[in-house]
């Protein structure tokens, strides 16, 4: 599994509290401040998506990315073309469906 919603939306979020010089939290304090951002953006609609964003290590995700774009996908990102499973509203699907 290279691309996920998960892994978007914890790209969305690391972006969102990346400090001025673009380093990603690494301590575990700056990682648990971001667990808390994403919890204080958590909204009726998108629970599940939230959720798995918090169980899932930001890290390994990344670094798998950058794995296949450095040796499999020619500089470009793994996306297949089609919409993984995800739970959005209407707006934000027809969003991440032009993306795709």
């Amino acid at each position: 599994m290279f691309l996920s919603e998960t892994l978007s939306m914890s790209v969305s979020f690391a972006f969102l509290i990346k400090s001025p010089s673009g380093v990603l939290p690494t301590t575990r304090e700056k990682k648990k401040v971001f667990k808390e951002l994403i919890k204080t953006r958590m909204t009726a609609d998108d629970l599940d998506n939230y959720s798995e964003a918090l169980r899932t290590p930001l890290k390994s995700l990344l670094l798998e990315e950058l794995e296949f774009l450095a040796n499999e996908g020619g500089g470009e990102a793994p996306l297949e073309g089609s919409i993984p499973d995800i739970t959005s509203s209407t707006e934000h699907y027809l969003a991440l469906q032009k993306t795709y």
